[in-house]
């Protein structure tokens, strides 16, 4: 590792969230040492009287020590240190590290760089170090959760990352200042920092780090991807209700119409105005359980409901035209053409209402 001028972090603080850490911890430390960084500041997450003995080595190291007498999560922890941190004029970019030995020094070296040398292009931006998860070594609960996660944020942001689990982040100090207020106490807050940050359309870059697990069964994590991401599956499953209830009214009145009306026929005029009577009943009743319930939007309901149309307009066109074509290839089967094409938009129509219809974020607490 070539060596930073011994000033050179002197405005950037290594922010170390631990719970009931291994002795290693120490040896992490003492590398850390020699590169003058503004603080270290190690969080002892309550991990209780028999590891005070790391705490105070951290100490005796020159580290800040903050301690929770009880475990409140890596979420409280990372808040925890981000007050100190935004409190201290002389920090300007905060880097946050595990403690488990997952990270190593050259790359903790990396981001900070990177940090620093965006600071001085005038660009405030986050830095993910991101590992590489297509390696062999990778164990399969890691590789699973990196793309079920990855997923998630895609749907929510429509922003691909690499790794959304990542705990070596950079942020600037203006970043933290907002971050320190989003909901999360554990491993959820991680997620919903990074949803912030890209609702927001904050910069965000990606650099490659070092792999690195202890185990093929990493048992040094706690990370666990369903219920750390627990915030937006929720998002989705009662979007997914919704879309249930919304698309029972609409399938209801259209079958309703279809059979009494126009005698089951698969005629592309009854077609159309069945789905579009259909569709205005069903929109109405989606639009109040979208608002309300899905993504608790506080915004002017002139506006969402402005947006709310344009969207059900074309999904209308699209649901109409996609259920006379498959109508033709089901041969007749007009209900089931409905079904099949209606479930296709599914996903995009969360997409659009998440980002355009109802853009709220409510990532952070309430006050």
């Amino acid at each position: 590792m070539d060596q930073a001028p011994m000033d050179a972090f002197a405005h950037v603080a290594i922010v170390i969230p631990s719970y009931q850490p291994s002795s290693e911890l120490i040896g992490f430390l003492t590398e850390l040492a020699p590169l003058s960084f503004g603080q270290v500041v190690v969080v002892d997450d309550g991990s209780g009287l028999d590891y005070r003995h790391v705490f105070d080595g951290a100490a005796a190291l020159g580290c800040v020590v903050l301690t929770h007498d009880v475990n409140r999560g890596k979420g409280r922890a990372l808040k925890t240190a981000f007050e100190r941190c935004e409190a201290d004029p002389s920090i300007w970019d905060v880097v946050t590290a595990d403690s488990d030995g997952q990270h190593l020094i050259p790359d903790i070296v990396g981001v900070t760089r990177r940090l620093i040398s965006n600071r001085h292009d005038g660009r405030l931006a986050t830095v993910l170090g991101v590992r590489d998860f297509g390696l062999p070594e990778v164990p399969w609960r890691s590789r699973i959760g990196n793309r079920f996660t990855s997923m998630l944020v895609r749907i929510t942001s429509g922003r691909f990352l690499v790794d959304t689990q990542t705990g070596l982040r950079g942020f600037p100090v203006e970043e933290i200042a907002d971050l320190a207020h989003v909901r999360g106490e554990r491993f959820d807050y991680e997620m919903n920092a990074l949803l912030r940050i890209l609702r927001r359309r904050r910069p965000l870059e990606e650099m490659p780090i070092h792999t690195v697990y202890h185990d093929v069964k990493n048992t040094q994590s706690h990370f666990r991807p369903i219920r750390d991401s627990a915030q937006v599956i929720a998002q989705v499953a009662r979007f997914g209700v919704s879309s249930l209830i919304g698309s029972g009214v609409d399938l209801a009145i259209y079958a309703l119409l279809i059979n009494v009306l126009f005698g089951g026929r698969d005629g592309a005029t009854g077609i159309v105005i069945a789905v579009i009577v259909a569709r205005l009943a069903s929109a109405t009743v989606n639009y109040l359980l979208n608002r309300n319930l899905v993504f608790h939007d506080g915004s002017r309901i002139a506006q969402s409901t402005r947006r709310y149309i344009i969207i059900a307009a074309v999904q209308l066109a699209a649901s109409a035209v996609g259920s006379v074509l498959l109508a033709r290839l089901f041969e007749g089967h007009v209900v089931w053409a409905k079904v099949v094409t209606d479930t296709l938009l599914f996903v995009i129509s969360y997409v659009v209402q998440r980002r355009w219809v109802f853009p709220q974020d409510n990532s952070l607490r309430e006050r």
